[in-house]
Protein backbone atom coordinates (compact mmCIF):
# COMPACT_ATOMS: atom_id res chain seq x y z
CA UNK A 1 0.00 0.00 0.00
CA UNK A 2 1.49 3.49 -1.02
CA UNK A 3 0.62 6.77 0.83
CA UNK A 4 -0.93 9.47 -1.88
CA UNK A 5 -0.34 12.70 -1.39
CA UNK A 6 -2.59 15.98 -2.22
CA UNK A 7 -1.55 15.71 -5.49
CA UNK A 8 -2.28 12.73 -6.32
CA UNK A 9 1.32 11.10 -6.06
CA UNK A 10 3.19 8.79 -3.99
CA UNK A 11 4.53 10.54 -0.81
CA UNK A 12 8.26 11.07 -0.79
CA UNK A 13 10.53 11.13 2.14
CA UNK A 14 11.08 14.41 1.08
CA UNK A 15 7.39 15.15 1.55
CA UNK A 16 7.07 13.63 4.82
CA UNK A 17 10.10 16.08 5.86
CA UNK A 18 8.27 19.41 4.65
CA UNK A 19 4.91 17.93 5.92
CA UNK A 20 6.92 17.33 9.46
CA UNK A 21 8.43 21.27 9.13
CA UNK A 22 5.49 22.92 8.10
CA UNK A 23 3.11 21.91 10.85
CA UNK A 24 5.76 21.61 13.60
CA UNK A 25 5.90 25.69 13.04
CA UNK A 26 2.27 25.99 12.43
CA UNK A 27 1.66 24.02 15.88
CA UNK A 28 4.18 26.74 17.34
CA UNK A 29 7.57 25.02 17.30
CA UNK A 30 9.93 27.40 17.35
CA UNK A 31 12.19 28.00 13.55
CA UNK A 32 15.57 27.10 14.86
CA UNK A 33 14.10 23.53 16.89
CA UNK A 34 12.76 22.19 13.48
CA UNK A 35 15.80 23.04 12.01
CA UNK A 36 17.56 21.48 14.27
CA UNK A 37 15.33 18.24 14.06
CA UNK A 38 15.82 18.40 10.34
CA UNK A 39 19.64 18.56 10.73
CA UNK A 40 20.29 21.52 9.07
CA UNK A 41 22.72 24.45 9.56
CA UNK A 42 20.71 27.01 9.68
CA UNK A 43 17.28 28.16 9.66
CA UNK A 44 16.97 30.40 6.77
CA UNK A 45 17.55 27.36 4.69
CA UNK A 46 14.97 25.14 6.32
CA UNK A 47 12.61 28.28 6.01
CA UNK A 48 13.43 28.56 2.32
CA UNK A 49 12.96 24.85 1.56
CA UNK A 50 10.38 23.25 3.78
CA UNK A 51 8.15 25.84 5.82
CA UNK A 52 5.11 26.51 3.64
CA UNK A 53 2.73 29.46 4.47
CA UNK A 54 0.10 27.91 6.31
CA UNK A 55 -3.13 29.87 5.28
CA UNK A 56 -5.05 29.65 8.35
CA UNK A 57 -2.01 31.34 10.09
CA UNK A 58 -1.86 33.81 7.05
CA UNK A 59 -5.34 34.64 7.88
CA UNK A 60 -4.64 35.00 11.62
CA UNK A 61 -2.11 37.64 11.09
CA UNK A 62 -3.52 39.52 8.33
CA UNK A 63 -6.85 39.83 11.20
CA UNK A 64 -4.70 40.63 14.04
CA UNK A 65 -2.87 43.26 11.64
CA UNK A 66 -6.26 44.64 10.58
CA UNK A 67 -7.20 45.13 14.67
CA UNK A 68 -3.95 46.76 15.03
CA UNK A 69 -4.42 49.69 12.08
CA UNK A 70 -7.94 49.65 13.04
CA UNK A 71 -9.42 48.28 9.67
CA UNK A 72 -11.68 45.53 9.62
CA UNK A 73 -11.14 43.93 6.49
CA UNK A 74 -13.98 42.15 4.44
CA UNK A 75 -13.80 37.91 4.75
CA UNK A 76 -12.75 36.59 1.57
CA UNK A 77 -11.55 32.98 0.04
CA UNK A 78 -7.59 31.65 0.02
CA UNK A 79 -7.01 30.85 -3.65
CA UNK A 80 -4.21 28.50 -3.93
CA UNK A 81 -1.14 29.84 -6.37
CA UNK A 82 0.34 28.01 -9.14
CA UNK A 83 3.87 28.45 -9.98
CA UNK A 84 5.27 28.63 -13.97
CA UNK A 85 4.49 24.88 -13.98
CA UNK A 86 1.02 25.09 -13.09
CA UNK A 87 2.03 23.34 -9.72
CA UNK A 88 0.42 23.86 -6.43
CA UNK A 89 2.74 26.12 -4.23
Amino acid sequence: MSLIGTEGRICTFHDLRHTFATAAIAAGVDVKTVSSILGHANAAMMLNVYASADHDAVASAMERMAGIMGVRPAPAPIVPLEDAAHERV
